[in-house]
């Protein structure tokens, strides 16, 4: 209670109950009550409306007048939670009041998407049919094209394609579509899977003429060479090879060899045949001269007498006679000594 002082006709009347004060409010007036009461004194009274309860900030949410509410004040007035008040339920985005402003904000950069062309660029897929930012959660909502529908795959090297069933863009590789026309650095393919393959096109160089497996002769002396023009791979022999032609093959008699690729670059005697008549060859006599090739394939060489003389006239006559079974190593008959002593 408090004391009301040099009020008239109430000079007498010391203190007042609070409800006797608010009953005498009317009486008193503004000016009254302001000159002789303090307001701390005067009971305020339970709320009939929200505005009852605002407390005039905003940040800190609506006051309301609720007195069944257990929260509430003794004039029955509920506050919210302040938290509460500012957050809008999306988890990913940043929530902020703004008491200057009167204004809340909600920063969704932290979110997966806040437009439909980040989802389209995320789902990054050939087979995407539609993508779009829903705003109450900012996450993206993707449709997808149904298998077979058409799609592009992006390589230049495909052809037909279509999404398959595990959302893919799949074509059709065209290896023609990767052909530079040149032969020998080897047949140029479609395979946009390798590393190694053109990025926009998906062509692969292939594998060069001389190193395809195709290509080898299978002869391991042979060095391969290739031939843009002819637009094919020679085989060259070198001198790792036990010969290069058949002249390399000739051994002295008249027998006729082969040496080629299909011998591997080997000499090989043909079955059958004998070098022409007159062709040169050796006896394997050393006194003989001008050895040539008789038609029955024998190596016939002129004699020549003196080759086998050895300047001895008493051991008799050397002669030169390489068919002999009895001429030595040089084709030479030992001579019949003279019948008179030699002196």
């Amino acid at each position: 209670m408090r004391a009301l002082v040099g009020l008239p006709g109430v000079d007498a009347l010391k203190t007042v109950t609070p409800a006797l004060l608010v009953w005498m409010m009317p009486l008193l007036g503004a000016a009254g009550c302001e000159a002789f009461v303090d307001a701390d004194a005067i009971p305020r009274p339970a709320c009939r409306a929200d505005a009852d309860c605002d407390d005039g900030v905003f940040c800190n949410g609506p006051e309301r007048c609720d007195p069944a509410d257990p929260t509430s004040d003794g004039f029955g007035c509920a506050s919210p939670d302040p938290a509460a008040f500012i957050d809008d339920g999306i988890d990913c985005t940043v929530d902020r009041c703004d008491e200057a402003a009167a204004a809340i904000t909600h920063n969704p950069s932290g979110c997966a998407c806040t437009d439909d062309a980040q989802c389209a660029a995320l789902a990054n897929s050939p087979c995407l049919a539609e993508a779009t930012c829903d705003p109450s959660d900012f996450t993206c909502r993707l449709t997808f094209k149904e298998a077979g529908e058409p799609c592009d795959d992006g390589v230049a090297c495909t052809a037909a394609d279509t999404c398959d069933a595990d959302r893919a863009c799949v074509g059709q590789p065209a290896d023609a579509d990767c052909d530079d026309g040149a032969f020998c650095n080897g047949p140029e393919r479609c395979d946009p899977a390798n590393l190694a393959a053109d990025p926009l096109t998906g062509c692969a160089a292939g594998i060069a003429a001389i190193l395809d497996p195709a290509q080898d002769d299978g002869i391991a002396c042979t060095a391969p060479a290739c031939d843009e023009g002819r637009r094919a791979v020679d085989h060259v022999p070198t001198g790792a090879c036990a010969c290069l032609s058949p002249e390399d093959c000739r051994d002295g008699s008249c027998q006729a060899f082969a040496c080629d690729a299909s011998t591997g670059f080997a000499c090989a005697p043909i079955d059958g045949e004998l070098l022409p008549a007159e062709s040169a060859c050796d006896d394997g006599a050393s006194c003989t001269e001008g050895d040539r090739c008789r038609g029955d394939g024998a190596c016939v060489g002129e004699p020549v007498q003196a080759l086998c003389d050895d300047g001895d006239l008493c051991n008799g006559l050397e002669r030169c006679d390489p068919r002999s079974p009895d001429a030595d190593a040089l084709g030479c008959l030992d001579g019949e000594p003279p019948p008179e002593p030699c002196p």
